[in-house]
C-alpha cells in the first residue's frame, strides 16, 4: 500500500490521466513541510530540556581524533589563549547547584562527539585536531554535531583556521584562497637594451579568510588586520539590554571593561546572536562581538573572537557559556 501510495504521488495516476502534481499540490507539500518543522522544533526543545538537565554533560577535546590510538601525536598547540584544558574543567567542575554539580565534566576525542553531550569546549581557540585534510573528517563531525543540536565553544581567535595533523604533529592553515604577493622588487635597467627589468625577489603567502571553512559554513566574517592596526586589539566592551537578557551583566566580570578582541565576529555575520559588544575604530569594522554565538541547524556555535590572555576574558567567556545554556533552557521550556 505504501508502496502504490509513493508511486501515485511520485509519477501521478497514469490509466486516468492525471499527473503527479495534479494530486500532490504545492499547498499541499508546503503544508507537509511546515509540520515536519514544527515536529522538528518540538523535538528539539524536548531534547534540550533532557540534556540541559543537571547535571549537565560536558566534553572538553583532549585533542586527539581516537581515544586509545598510541600513533597519533595529540594537539597540545593553544592558539590565542593562555587556558589549558585544566582551567576549563576546573571551572566547569566547581559549578555547584542547591549542593550538586551542574555538570559533569570529560574529556573526550573527536570520535567521542555525541549528543549526549549538551556542550563541547574546545579549548585550542584557532586549532581543532584533524586526520583527514582532504574531506576534513573531524572538522564535518563537529559541524554535524552542531547542526543536530549540539553546543560548541571555540574558545578564541578565528574558528577552524588550522587543523592539527595527528599524524605529523604540526597545524595546518585550512585556506584555500591564497594569494602570493611579491615581498620585495627589484628593477634593473639593461642600457644595452634600453629596457627596464622588474625582478620579484620574494613572495609572500596571504591567506584569505573568505577562503576558511569558517567563513564558508557558517556565513560568518571576522575582523582582520588593517594598515593602522595588526593583532589582538584592546578595545571597551558593552552590552545592550537583549544581550543581558539572555548571559546577563559580562562587563563588570574582573577588574577591567577592556578585552583582547581578536577576529571577533561582525554584524555581516548571519545567525548572530551577540553576547558581548565592542567598537573597533576603523570604519569597516564599527560594532563587533568579542563574545557572540551563531545559530547554525538546531544548535549554537559560541565564539570568543579574543586574544583569551587574562582572568577577565577567560571569565566573561566561561561565565557566558553557562549563561547562555540557563537561557536556552528557559526558552526551551513548555
Amino acid at each position: 500500500m505504501r508502496q502504490k501510495t509513493r508511486g501515485i504521488i511520485r509519477y501521478g495516476n497514469q490509466r486516468a490521466g492525471v499527473p503527479a502534481i495534479e494530486i500532490i499540490r504545492k499547498k499541499d507539500v508546503e503544508l507537509i513541510r511546515d509540520d515536519a518543522q514544527e515536529a522538528c522544533h518540538l523535538l528539539n526543545r524536548i531534547e534540550f530540556q533532557i540534556k540541559l538537565k543537571p547535571p549537565i554533560k560536558v566534553g572538553i577535546l583532549n585533542g586527539c581524533v581516537e581515544r586509545d590510538n598510541t600513533s597519533e601525536r595529540c594537539c597540545n598547540h593553544y592558539a590565542w589563549t593562555e587556558f589549558s584544558i585544566d582551567e576549563w574543567e576546573n571551572f566547569f567542575s566547581q559549578i555547584n547547584v542547591n549542593g550538586d554539580k551542574k555538570y559533569i565534566v570529560e574529556r573526550i576525542s573527536i570520535s567521542e562527539i555525541s549528543n549526549k553531550y549538551a556542550i563541547i569546549i574546545n579549548p585550542f581557540g584557532e586549532v581543532y585536531p584533524e586526520k583527514d585534510f582532504k574531506s576534513k573528517t573531524c572538522f564535518n563531525i563537529i559541524k554535524n554535531y552542531i547542526y543536530d543540536g549540539g553546543i560548541f565553544v571555540n574558545v578564541a581567535g578565528f574558528p577552524f583556521f588550522y587543523g592539527w595533523d595527528v599524524m605529523s604533529g604540526e597545524s595546518i592553515p585550512l585556506i584555500e584562497e591564497r594569494v602570493y604577493i611579491p615581498a620585495s622588487i627589484k628593477v634593473e635597467l639593461d642600457r644595452m637594451k634600453s629596457e627596464v627589468r622588474l625582478i620579484l625577489d620574494k613572495f609572500k603567502l596571504l591567506l584569505m579568510f573568505s577562503g576558511s571553512i569558517f567563513w564558508r559554513e557558517f556565513d560568518a566574517v571576522t575582523t582582520s588586520d588593517t594598515p593602522t592596526h595588526s593583532g589582538p586589539c584592546p578595545l571597551e566592551v558593552y552590552q545592550k539590554d537583549e544581550d543581558k537578557q539572555i548571559v546577563g551583566d559580562l562587563v563588570n566580570i574582573g577588574n577591567d571593561t577592556k578585552v583582547l578582541e581578536f577576529r571577533a565576529v561582525t554584524n555581516k555575520t548571519k545567525n548572530l546572536i551577540p553576547l558581548l559588544r565592542a567598537r573597533r575604530p576603523e570604519p569597516e569594522f564599527g560594532e563587533v562581538y568579542p563574545i557572540a554565538t551563531i545559530k547554525y541547524g538546531w544548535g549554537y556555535l559560541i565564539v570568543g573572537g579574543m586574544y583569551l590572555k587574562t582572568e577577565n576574558e577567560f571569565k566573561r567567556l566561561a561565565i557566558a557559556i553557562d549563561r547562555f545554556c540557563e537561557w536556552i533552557s528557559r526558552v526551551t521550556k513548555f
